[in-house]
């Protein structure tokens, strides 16, 4: 599946994604990711262990050496300083570290795949990236090769239209506190903790589209997630 996290800041985003990651490593999954997680913190389920979890910068998605210098063969003669696309990190990972079924097909659901503010790598100005395409393709492909994706953004909008093409489930985020006089008293009698998630299908509009509401809290995750660590990559 690919979900999209969408929400202002302070909507209870950030927190639902620590959730997902936290759920996802005690569940014995692996989770790649743009920022920096407390997984010390993460307390393994029992006779259960964790799974990996692989922080990858900004500017190692944005690494597309392969598809700048097509004639290049890349893989007779790497060097250091040229690197890899993460596209081609991506597909190895799986190829060489995700369960085969009987059949020998990857099996679903081994990695949780997890980019905030992914406006910064799939931008609306930046349609025209020689990787746009391949990302394009990995996503359409990503349950083949035994990935889960979340993508996450304050709005959606700001994402090339191809990436929001592929998406299928989308959760937007709501601190209830904002949700006029009823919303600011449920948000006190929470102990002023309290989110709204209404998730909804991507491609159908309006209400049609909208699947179910839930209220959770997420205090207990502020722990976890290194919200103040950011990079700033120019793109």
């Amino acid at each position: 599946m690919i979900y999209m996290f969408d929400g202002v800041p302070g909507s209870g985003k950030s927190l639902h994604l620590a959730r997902e990651v936290v759920n996802a490593l005690r569940s014995g999954k692996n989770v790649i990711a743009n920022f920096d997680f407390n997984v010390e913190l993460v307390k393994p389920r029992r006779n259960k262990p964790l799974g990996r979890f692989i922080r990858v910068s900004n500017d190692e998605l944005l690494n597309n050496y392969i598809y700048q210098h097509k004639g290049t063969d890349y893989r007779k003669a790497p060097t250091r300083d040229m690197g890899f696309s993460a596209l081609l990190g991506l597909e190895g990972f799986a190829r060489n570290f995700h369960e085969r079924d009987s059949k020998g097909d990857i099996k679903e659901h081994q990695t949780l795949l997890c980019i905030d503010e992914c406006q910064d790598i799939f931008n609306t100005r930046t349609w025209n990236r020689t990787d746009r395409l391949a990302w394009c393709s990995f996503f359409r492909m990503h349950r083949h090769l035994g990935y889960d994706c979340i993508l996450s953004s304050q709005d959606d909008k700001v994402i090339d239209k191809q990436i929001r093409a592929v998406l299928q489930t989308r959760i937007t985020h709501r601190n209830v506190k904002n949700l006029k006089t009823i919303g600011f008293i449920l948000w006190l009698l929470a102990g002023r903790d309290l989110f709204a998630e209404s998730e909804s299908i991507y491609s159908i509009k309006g209400k049609a589209g909208h699947v179910n509401t839930r209220y959770t809290k997420g205090r207990k995750y502020y722990k976890y997630y290194r919200s103040t660590a950011y990079n700033f990559t120019a793109v």
